[in-house]
Protein backbone atom coordinates (compact mmCIF):
# COMPACT_ATOMS: atom_id res chain seq x y z
CA UNK A 1 0.00 0.00 0.00
CA UNK A 2 1.55 3.56 -0.48
CA UNK A 3 1.89 5.98 1.97
CA UNK A 4 -0.40 8.72 0.78
CA UNK A 5 -3.26 5.72 1.09
CA UNK A 6 -1.83 4.80 4.79
CA UNK A 7 -1.78 8.19 5.36
CA UNK A 8 -5.19 9.03 4.11
CA UNK A 9 -6.81 5.73 6.34
CA UNK A 10 -4.88 7.07 9.66
CA UNK A 11 -5.93 10.37 9.02
CA UNK A 12 -9.81 9.07 8.26
CA UNK A 13 -9.52 6.98 11.85
CA UNK A 14 -8.30 10.42 13.65
CA UNK A 15 -11.70 12.55 12.64
CA UNK A 16 -13.39 10.21 14.40
CA UNK A 17 -11.46 11.55 17.52
CA UNK A 18 -14.08 14.99 16.97
CA UNK A 19 -17.23 12.67 18.11
CA UNK A 20 -15.77 13.37 21.23
CA UNK A 21 -15.41 17.24 20.92
CA UNK A 22 -18.47 18.18 18.96
CA UNK A 23 -22.29 17.19 19.19
CA UNK A 24 -23.12 14.51 16.67
CA UNK A 25 -26.52 16.33 16.23
CA UNK A 26 -28.24 19.50 17.04
CA UNK A 27 -32.04 20.17 17.67
CA UNK A 28 -33.67 23.30 17.75
CA UNK A 29 -37.63 24.03 18.30
CA UNK A 30 -39.19 27.64 18.11
CA UNK A 31 -42.63 28.35 20.03
CA UNK A 32 -44.00 31.11 20.68
CA UNK A 33 -43.45 31.10 24.34
CA UNK A 34 -40.09 30.57 23.97
CA UNK A 35 -38.83 33.47 21.69
CA UNK A 36 -35.06 32.04 21.91
CA UNK A 37 -35.98 28.96 21.08
CA UNK A 38 -34.53 25.68 22.48
CA UNK A 39 -32.95 23.01 21.65
CA UNK A 40 -31.07 20.00 22.01
CA UNK A 41 -27.24 18.93 21.67
CA UNK A 42 -26.98 14.98 21.28
CA UNK A 43 -23.52 13.53 21.79
CA UNK A 44 -21.52 10.45 21.68
CA UNK A 45 -22.36 9.91 24.85
CA UNK A 46 -25.62 12.08 26.49
CA UNK A 47 -28.34 14.31 25.38
CA UNK A 48 -27.95 17.81 26.63
CA UNK A 49 -30.22 21.03 26.14
CA UNK A 50 -28.35 23.51 24.43
CA UNK A 51 -29.36 25.82 27.12
CA UNK A 52 -29.55 24.33 31.18
CA UNK A 53 -33.21 24.04 30.82
CA UNK A 54 -33.79 23.17 27.44
CA UNK A 55 -34.36 19.46 28.02
CA UNK A 56 -36.54 20.12 31.21
CA UNK A 57 -38.50 22.54 29.17
CA UNK A 58 -38.77 19.99 26.02
CA UNK A 59 -39.79 16.56 28.03
CA UNK A 60 -42.88 19.02 29.86
CA UNK A 61 -43.61 20.02 26.22
CA UNK A 62 -43.68 16.50 25.17
CA UNK A 63 -45.90 15.28 28.44
CA UNK A 64 -47.91 17.98 27.37
CA UNK A 65 -48.58 15.91 24.07
CA UNK A 66 -48.42 12.11 25.66
CA UNK A 67 -44.90 11.83 24.29
CA UNK A 68 -42.54 10.01 26.29
CA UNK A 69 -39.79 12.04 28.46
CA UNK A 70 -36.35 11.54 26.92
CA UNK A 71 -34.16 10.30 29.53
CA UNK A 72 -30.38 9.77 28.70
CA UNK A 73 -29.51 7.28 31.23
CA UNK A 74 -32.10 4.99 29.85
CA UNK A 75 -30.33 5.03 26.21
CA UNK A 76 -27.93 1.82 26.17
CA UNK A 77 -26.33 3.47 22.91
CA UNK A 78 -24.75 6.22 24.47
CA UNK A 79 -22.85 4.25 26.62
CA UNK A 80 -21.44 2.12 24.20
CA UNK A 81 -20.49 4.49 21.36
CA UNK A 82 -17.67 5.64 22.69
CA UNK A 83 -16.30 2.68 22.80
CA UNK A 84 -17.06 1.27 19.27
CA UNK A 85 -15.49 4.86 18.19
CA UNK A 86 -12.50 4.37 20.19
CA UNK A 87 -12.13 0.59 18.79
CA UNK A 88 -12.95 2.16 15.13
CA UNK A 89 -9.69 4.67 15.87
CA UNK A 90 -7.74 1.88 17.01
CA UNK A 91 -8.44 -0.78 14.07
CA UNK A 92 -8.43 2.12 11.21
CA UNK A 93 -4.90 3.40 12.65
CA UNK A 94 -3.22 -0.42 12.58
CA UNK A 95 -4.78 -1.02 9.26
CA UNK A 96 -3.18 1.59 7.94
CA UNK A 97 -0.06 1.47 9.64
CA UNK A 98 0.54 -2.29 8.66
CA UNK A 99 -0.94 -1.09 5.40
CA UNK A 100 -2.45 -4.65 4.92
CA UNK A 101 -5.46 -4.34 2.30
CA UNK A 102 -7.57 -6.74 4.51
CA UNK A 103 -7.52 -4.76 7.03
CA UNK A 104 -8.76 -1.58 5.57
CA UNK A 105 -11.03 -2.91 3.54
CA UNK A 106 -11.78 -4.89 6.50
CA UNK A 107 -12.25 -1.41 8.33
CA UNK A 108 -14.04 0.61 5.88
CA UNK A 109 -16.75 -2.67 5.42
CA UNK A 110 -17.06 -2.29 9.13
CA UNK A 111 -17.47 1.26 9.24
CA UNK A 112 -19.80 1.02 6.63
CA UNK A 113 -22.29 -2.05 8.73
CA UNK A 114 -22.00 0.60 11.71
CA UNK A 115 -23.49 3.61 9.71
CA UNK A 116 -26.00 1.78 9.10
CA UNK A 117 -26.81 -0.30 12.02
CA UNK A 118 -26.32 2.83 13.60
CA UNK A 119 -29.03 4.69 11.49
CA UNK A 120 -31.45 2.18 11.36
CA UNK A 121 -31.41 2.12 15.39
CA UNK A 122 -31.64 5.79 15.81
CA UNK A 123 -35.05 5.73 12.71
CA UNK A 124 -36.32 3.01 15.33
CA UNK A 125 -35.96 4.79 18.45
CA UNK A 126 -37.31 8.24 16.40
CA UNK A 127 -40.18 5.48 15.45
CA UNK A 128 -41.28 3.86 18.53
CA UNK A 129 -40.26 7.57 20.20
CA UNK A 130 -42.88 9.50 17.74
CA UNK A 131 -45.42 6.47 17.55
CA UNK A 132 -46.02 5.05 21.04
CA UNK A 133 -47.25 7.97 22.73
CA UNK A 134 -48.27 7.37 26.76
CA UNK A 135 -51.95 6.33 27.33
CA UNK A 136 -53.18 9.47 29.35
CA UNK A 137 -55.39 8.81 32.17
CA UNK A 138 -59.01 10.43 31.56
Amino acid sequence: MIVRSKIIIAFASLLLLLTFLFPLWYINLEAPQYPEGIGLEIWINQITGQKPNDLTNINGLNHYIGMKTIVPDAIPELKIMPFIIIFMIVFGLIAAFTGKRFLVYSWIAFFIILAAVGLYDFYMWEYDYGHDLIRMQQ
